[in-house]
């Protein structure tokens, strides 16, 4: 509530999500309402099959990517959330198909594997979103993956070595005096291991 007016919440812990499903209900919650509601319904929903409905959520996630800015980059984050939320649902309609597979999706075990998915599918796509090209993303993703070589510096267990290349502008860096601004790999999982943990380095 600010000067009276009472805003909704925009975002509820999204890394905390144990789907892809679930991030975008916990995630920037007005833009995937405004998604939902004026893209994906207009678009005809989940009313005409199954097909349909993976076609709107592509291009749904499409238009959402676009909304961000006019570029390639912004287009294959969108692309890949709308690959990703078909997969999900597909997940959910051949799980319910099976006694293990529905045991596992609603046990412990299954909700952790969730979450690691969903955080490790995000922040590549995260990296498409940030770069400013296909080059710098796929050097990112090379670096984020361990190509360049790892190193672990004391009290940040995620980091490796700089991404090496000419075109890393724009890649995520870490605040001024860590690391020497070196990229970290998966930069989120400090603020995810904070938000479920309470726990955060020292030097973090």
């Amino acid at each position: 509530r600010c000067f009276g007016i009472r805003f909704p919440m925009n975002f509820d812990s999204p890394y905390k999500a144990t789907s892809i499903i679930e991030f975008w209900r916990r995630w920037h919650i007005t833009l995937s309402r405004f998604l939902r509601d004026y893209l994906y319904f207009s678009l005809g929903g989940n009313r005409r099959g199954p097909v349909r409905r993976y076609l709107n959520l592509l291009i749904t996630m499409l238009l959402g990517g676009l909304w961000h800015g006019a570029n390639w980059t912004f287009i294959v984050w969108g692309v890949l959330h709308g690959i990703y939320l078909m997969i999900n649902h597909a997940w959910i309609a051949v799980a319910a198909r099976s006694l293990v597979l529905t045991t596992l999706r609603n046990s412990r075990p299954g909700a952790v594997l969730g979450l690691i998915v969903t955080f490790l599918a995000v922040v590549v796509a995260w990296v498409f979103f940030r770069a400013p090209s296909f080059a710098g993303a796929f050097n990112l993703l090379a670096g984020m993956a361990g190509l360049y070589g790892v190193v672990i510096p004391s009290g940040l267990e995620f980091a490796v070595t700089p991404v090496r290349g000419n075109d890393v502008q724009g890649a995520f860096v870490i605040m001024d005096g860590m690391m020497d601004k070196r990229p970290l790999f998966f930069p989120f999982l400090v603020s995810l291991l904070h938000d479920l943990t309470g726990y955060r380095p020292a030097n973090a």
